[in-house]
Order: structure tokens, then C-alpha cells, then sequence
């Protein structure tokens, strides 16, 4: 009798527990939906022959009333891409495990290396000459419990 009871409760509590992290996921998902991300700076550009490297830094807000924090059990930034006028320029590939965001608030991510390489710069050269941050778009791709989501700008 105590076996079965013992088996009933772990039950119960795995299930209770279960339940608990599918709505805080949806609740994650929902907030991170409402999100925004721009552009906040770029520098120390080095042009190789097959590949350019750039620093910039990114801004998430969070324009909800809800606070934003996970950590790489349930999500993980993966990448960021970085774009002018839908082509692709470049990607950072971030990783980052551990992100906190309060409700109404501002998170810039400093410094992510972006990728970018030579032949997709010189496609979009004539473009480029009089590009400004504000042309840029950002794409975030974000691992929750195995499955991608992306935040466009």
C-alpha cells in the first residue's frame, strides 16, 4: 500500500511540475513575441579576403508587463542575424544561455561578432555605401526546449 501511494504522489508530482513549465514556456513565448530588437551600434570592422568581421551591439526590449528571464534549461539565444533590405549581410553565432530581461525594460547584448562573407558584401555594395544602423535588420533565433523561434525586427 505504501509503494502504490509513494508512486501516486511522485505521479501527481511530476505531473503537477510538468504543467508548471509548459505555462511559464507559453508565458515566455508570449512575452518574447512582444519583444523588440534594433541595432544600437557597430564597430571595429576588418575586412579579410574571404570574410568581413563587425562588432555590434543589440538591444532587446521588452515592452510587457511581464519580466523576461530564462536561463539555458529552457532557452538559449542562438544566433542573430544581421540584414539591409532582406538580404543577409551576416550572422553571429551567440549561444548566450542566461538572459534577463525586467518588464519594461531595455537588455543590449555588446560586442557579437558578425560573419559576414566577401561575395554577400560585394552583391550589396552599391547598396551599402549610404547605409546607416537604422538600415540594418535583426533577426534573433532562440532555442526553447528544442524548438527555433525567431524575433524579427
Amino acid at each position: 500500500m505504501k509503494t502504490k501511494t509513494i508512486l501516486i504522489t511522485a505521479g501527481l508530482a511530476l505531473a503537477g511540475i510538468a504543467l508548471i513549465g509548459y505555462k511559464k514556456v507559453t508565458d515566455l513565448q508570449a512575452t518574447f513575441d512582444k519583444m523588440k530588437l534594433y541595432p544600437v551600434g557597430v564597430r571595429n570592422i576588418k575586412i579579410g579576403w574571404l570574410q568581413t568581421k563587425l562588432d555590434i551591439d543589440v538591444a532587446f526590449k521588452n515592452p510587457t508587463n511581464m519580466d523576461f528571464a530564462v536561463n539555458g534549461v529552457i532557452a538559449t539565444l542562438r544566433r542573430i542575424y544581421v540584414s539591409y533590405k532582406g538580404k543577409t549581410l551576416g550572422v553571429a553565432e551567440v549561444n548566450i544561455d542566461s538572459i534577463s530581461i525586467p518588464a519594461y525594460q531595455t537588455l543590449v547584448i555588446k560586442n557579437l561578432t558578425v560573419i559576414a562573407s566577401n561575395p554577400d558584401l560585394l552583391q550589396n555594395a552599391l547598396s551599402l555605401t549610404e547605409i546607416s544602423i537604422s538600415d540594418l535588420q535583426i533577426t534573433a533565433v532562440v532555442d526553447v526546449m528544442g524548438n527555433e523561434f525567431t524575433l524579427t525586427q
